[in-house]
């Protein structure tokens, strides 16, 4: 008896995502970057698709190399068989160079020290350290001061066993103007250093074609979701991106019971039944990545109909009123994301009503969850 088999189809929630989406999107995205490339951002387990499931299909779509956050996702990459460019995106402390060179992970650099500690263990090692040198625009975040970029530059030049691969900088705004003005002060860094760059993320590609430079980072509309102020404004994206979600979340009705008006549902009461109802309990909480924020505010797909929630989502569960679908059923799968008939509910949808960012669910999903291949 194949056991594997026998608990995944017993499974009580489960998350799918669909790599050939993946792929199909960053194949639709590189045609309408070009001449620009794409760089990959896979961090935060691929947005919550799955590390070396989004990097091995993004990389399949066209990606030229991938970006994480921390050295140790790198590693991870590395020791998972995947040879592309990987750039940490974060700042790392010095003590992180052996690791850096010995998996090749090319470092996000915004200050000599770090310089001096990769050319050292790069020479230790008889390698060379690629490194993207940072500059803070405007974001206030990570990097060094735009007067300081020139002698950062002339002394990881001058250092025998350091690589400068490219100059970047976050570009952290929603407005046109402020975008605009960060992209130029950038523009005038680079200019003049023969160096290839990168600033954006996806809603500033979206926004900016002058901001694509030779390379662009692109990693929320990898996975076919669309930054939240262009879907709430209702504002379209470009008629060449083809694009759609790779993630679905899906969970079974673990129980039914019936309420009567005046009960209360959940922690701290926060839901009064005010007429005969048939409610259903999900296995699935904010401990899955299901948003406390949803208490009393979002809903769920159940046969193709929208079944809000009620009360408070709760660390593993949550309550769904079942009483305008009466044929729902105990064991019945249900959609908390995705296409249930012709009905459907996107990570920006659950951003909205959660009062949050489509980041934040996705960086949010948790590990507990299976995620399962979307069927062919």
């Amino acid at each position: 008896m194949n056991t594997d088999r026998t608990f995944a189809d017993r499974r009580s929630a489960w998350i799918r995502v669909d790599d050939q989406a993946i792929r199909d999107n960053v194949s639709s995205i590189t045609a309408w970057l070009r001449p620009s490339r794409c760089l990959a951002v896979v961090k935060a387990n691929g947005y919550g698709h799955g590390l070396l499931t989004a990097s091995k299909a993004a990389l399949a779509g066209g990606a030229e190399s991938l970006g994480v956050a921390l050295p140790e996702e790198g590693v991870a990459l590395r020791k998972a068989g995947v040879n592309a460019p990987i750039l940490v995106l974060g700042a790392s402390l010095p003590d992180a160079a052996d690791t850096l060179i010995e998996f090749d992970l090319a470092q996000t650099v915004t200050d000599r020290g770090m310089l001096d500690a990769l050319n050292r263990s790069a020479k230790q090692q008889r390698k060379v350290a690629a490194v993207h040198l940072k500059t803070d625009t405007g974001m206030g975040r990570v990097g060094a001061p735009p007067s300081g970029m020139s002698s950062l530059l002339e002394h990881a030049r001058a250092l025998p066993c350091i690589r400068v691969d490219a100059l970047s900088t976050h570009i952290g705004w929603e407005d046109d103007d402020r975008i605009d003005s960060q992209v130029e002060a950038f523009r005038r860094i680079v200019a003049s250093t023969g160096c290839r760059a990168h600033a954006t993320n996806s809603l500033v590609a979206l926004r900016s074609a002058p901001s694509h430079f030779d390379t662009t980072r692109i990693g929320l509309l990898l996975y076919g979701v669309v930054p939240q102020p262009l879907f709430d404004a209702r504002l379209p994206i470009p008629k060449s991106l083809k694009l759609r979600p790779a993630l679905s979340m899906e969970a079974r009705i673990t129980q039914l019971r019936n309420a009567s008006p005046g009960q209360t549902v959940s922690y701290g009461g926060t839901f009064t039944v005010d007429r005969p109802s048939r409610l259903g309990i999900l296995p699935v909480g904010y401990a899955d990545g299901y948003p406390r924020g949803l208490s009393n505010r979002g809903h769920v797909l159940v046969r193709g109909r929208p079944c809000p929630v009620r009360g408070s989502v709760c660390m593993d569960q949550a309550v769904i009123d079942l009483t305008d679908c009466p044929d729902a059923r105990l064991g019945d799968t249900i959609t908390l994301v995705g296409i249930s008939e012709s009905e459907s509910i996107t990570i920006n949808d659950l951003a909205r009503a959660a009062g949050t960012i489509p980041h934040d669910i996705l960086a949010g999903l948790g590990s507990r969850l299976p995620r399962v291949a979307t069927p062919p």
